[in-house]
């Protein structure tokens, strides 16, 4: 797997990937689906988020560009922003979005629109101060992670 990697930033969007695919597991497991409320997290506009992402990524030796505006390859039938959100762009198969959404709100949002692209049941579970939504459908998978810390999350479609 490691082989097939070509840049190092490739291979931390997988482990990012894995480290929430198991998060997503345990806390599916432990049955925590209820109304959670939502921690406290930074407000930060796209132009900041942007700014500090690329900062990390250099101070890392990662080359990560966040594409303004960009929702990359997320299908039509997802490019819809909840109210108060704002699209920062994609970045290697993530759209990054800030939002103050959290918890089952994203189901609520979010569950008609990974329908209407082929990826259900749309189900979030809230873990460790975070939401994590998932999907799998005939030839798609879905899913949507927040940040702990920023009101912040990564969309993420693969298929059809």
């Amino acid at each position: 797997m490691l082989g097939a990697m070509k840049t190092p930033s490739s291979f931390l969007l997988v482990m990012v990937a894995l480290v929430v695919a198991t998060l997503a597991e345990r806390s599916l497991l432990a049955g925590g689906t209820g109304k959670v409320a939502p921690p406290k997290r930074v407000k930060m506009n796209c132009a900041a988020y942007r700014a500090g992402m690329e900062r990390s990524a250099k101070s890392a030796g990662i080359k990560m560009t966040l594409t303004p505006g960009s929702w990359g390859t997320i299908p039509k039938a997802l490019q819809t922003l909840p109210p108060g959100a704002e699209l920062c762009g994609a970045v290697e198969g993530a759209t990054i979005i800030v939002s103050p959404l959290f918890g089952k709100d994203f189901e609520t949002f979010y569950a008609p629109l990974f329908a209407k692209a082929g990826c259900q049941p749309f189900t979030c579970d809230v873990t460790g101060g975070s939401t994590s939504c998932t999907c799998k459908g005939s030839g798609t998978r879905g899913r949507i992670q927040t940040d702990p810390d920023v009101e912040e999350f990564s969309l993420h479609f693969m298929g059809n």
